[in-house]
C-alpha cells in the first residue's frame, strides 16, 4: 500500500471497467513500487488489461499533460522507463509541432504572397488585353462607320447615275427624232434604175 507520504502523490483508483487509474507528478515515479493490482476475476484477467497513467510535467512552457496504456501486469521498472521515454517524446512532439506550425505558417504566408503578387500580374495582364480590345473594339467601329458612310455615298452616286443614265438617253431619242424629221426621203438605187427603165440611151439602145 502507498506510504502516508507518498499517498497525496500517488493515487490508484479502480474503474467499472477494471482499469488502473494512476495520477502522479513525474518528479514522483517511484510511487508507482507501492500501488497494488486490483483483485480481478479470471474471466476479466483474459480481457486485455491496461492502466492508464497520467502525467504532468513543466518543462519552458504551460502544464501538460499526456497518457499511456500498457498491459495490465506491466513491471514498475518498465513503466518508469516508458514514462521517461514519453517524457522525453512528448516535449520532443511539443517542439517539433511549434517548429512544424513555424514552417507550415512561413509556408502558407509565402504562398499567399505568391499567389497574391501573381493575382496582381493577371489583372495587370488582363487590364491591359482589355484595353487592346477597346481599342481594337474603338478602330473597328471607326472603321465600320467608314465603310457605312462610304456605302451610302456609292449608293447615292449610283442612283445619281443611273438618272443621269436616264436622262441623255431621252435626250438622244428626241433628238434622232428631230434629225429623222429633217432628213428628205432620197430615192435608193434600185428605185433609180426602176425608173430609167424604157428611156433610150445615147446610143439608141434602152436602158
Amino acid at each position: 500500500m502507498p506510504c502516508p507520504a507518498r499517498k497525496s502523490q500517488a493515487q490508484a483508483q479502480v474503474t467499472a471497467s477494471n482499469e488502473v487509474t494512476i495520477s502522479y507528478g513525474v518528479e514522483h515515479i517511484e510511487a508507482l513500487e507501492h500501488i497494488v493490482p486490483p483483485i480481478v476475476t479470471k474471466k476479466e484477467e483474459e480481457k486485455e488489461m491496461v492502466v492508464n497513467l497520467w502525467a504532468d510535467f513543466h518543462k519552458n512552457g504551460p502544464k501538460q499533460s499526456f497518457i499511456t496504456r500498457v498491459p495490465f501486469r506491466t513491471s514498475n521498472e518498465a513503466i518508469k522507463t516508458i514514462m521517461s521515454l514519453k517524457e522525453y517524446t512528448t516535449m520532443q512532439t511539443v517542439e517539433l509541432a511549434t517548429k512544424a506550425v513555424t514552417v507550415v505558417t512561413r509556408k502558407a504566408t509565402k504562398k499567399g504572397v505568391d499567389l497574391l503578387k501573381k493575382a496582381e500580374l493577371d489583372n495587370k495582364t488582363l487590364q491591359a488585353k482589355v484595353r487592346q480590345l477597346e481599342l481594337e473594339n474603338a478602330f473597328l467601329s471607326s472603321a465600320k462607320a467608314k465603310v457605312e458612310e462610304n456605302g451610302a455615298q456609292l449608293k447615292l452616286d449610283l442612283k445619281q447615275s443611273q438618272a443621269n443614265f436616264v436622262k441623255r438617253k431621252k435626250n438622244l431619242k428626241v433628238a434622232y427624232q428631230k434629225i429623222s424629221g429633217d432628213i428628205p426621203n432620197i430615192p435608193s438605187n434600185d428605185d433609180e434604175d426602176k425608173s430609167n427603165e424604157g428611156i433610150p440611151a445615147a446610143d439608141g439602145h434602152d436602158v
